[in-house]
């Protein structure tokens, strides 16, 4: 339903639709998950942002590795889909998104 909506607005507006991927290891980051969305996306003027999920502590999901994140972009690219890997940063001092949340949250607790 989003993807139709998505289509209509671009119908509309002409405007190109980004989409943010987060990369979960074991859930959305295989070759079949790539040459779904690729299809999906197919004739779309669109861009996708593969975004490597910020680990924090309490979930126990985690991010791709690094090579299935590579043969992602390189499966949409091959599928003529645009795509970038986002750039990561604050992640080594636990400020990348979610993570500078959770530690003010645990900090929260203890004052």
């Amino acid at each position: 339903k989003l993807l139709e909506t998505c289509r209509r607005y671009f119908d509309k507006t002409g405007r190109r639709i980004s989409y943010e991927y987060a990369m979960i290891d074991g859930v959305n980051d295989s070759r079949e998950h790539a040459l779904e969305l690729a299809r999906r996306c197919r004739g779309m003027n669109c861009h996708i942002n593969l975004i490597p999920l910020n680990e924090v502590k309490e979930r126990k999901t985690r991010r791709s590795r690094e090579e299935n994140i590579r043969d992602f972009k390189s499966i949409l690219e091959k599928n003529r889909i645009n795509v970038t890997v986002r750039r990561e940063m604050g992640s080594d001092i636990d400020a990348a998104c979610g993570q500078l949340r959770n530690n003010f949250m645990e900090t929260s607790k203890t004052t």
